[in-house]
């Protein structure tokens, strides 16, 4: 019964945030990113040291989320209006084109928001249509 309890109240806190997300995005985007980093140490374990693309990042809830959690970020979004829609844009690199970088080489793409659409991830054209915002986790070679 706890957990199903505890599922009602993330659900309500999340419908809280929600109703204000308009005037103050910030505290709902920074629940779900703490949301998106506990799941993927759930399903992969410690992210400490692990290269992740944060593919349509926005000013970046998710990328200081990951960071938060010792992984090495490269945001990425094609609209700089969107990076600064936080303040200033997120730390690091910015880049629109990497799977050719001689360092890194791709072992994951995931949806961000929903991780039981994975499938689509393995998709070549698909997953660029439907997949609008993921996590690309790279190792380094």
């Amino acid at each position: 019964m706890n957990a199903a309890r505890s599922v009602a109240d993330r659900y309500v806190e999340l419908w809280k945030l929600f109703r204000a997300e308009r005037e103050n995005p910030g505290p709902f985007y920074r629940r779900l990113a703490a949301d998106a980093v506990a799941g993927f140490e759930r399903r992969y374990g410690s992210l400490a040291g692990k290269v992740l693309a944060d593919v349509g990042c926005g000013p970046g809830y998710y990328t200081e989320a990951f960071r938060g959690a010792g992984a090495v970020v490269l945001p990425i979004d094609g609209f700089v209006e969107e990076l600064h829609l936080a303040g200033d844009p997120p730390r690091g690199d910015t880049i629109r084109r990497f799977d050719d970088h001689p360092q890194l080489e791709r072992t994951h793409v995931e949806p961000r928001y929903w991780p039981w659409a994975a499938v689509i991830a393995r998709v070549p054209g698909v997953r660029e249509v439907l997949m609008w915002n993921c996590v690309i986790r790279f190792e380094r070679l």
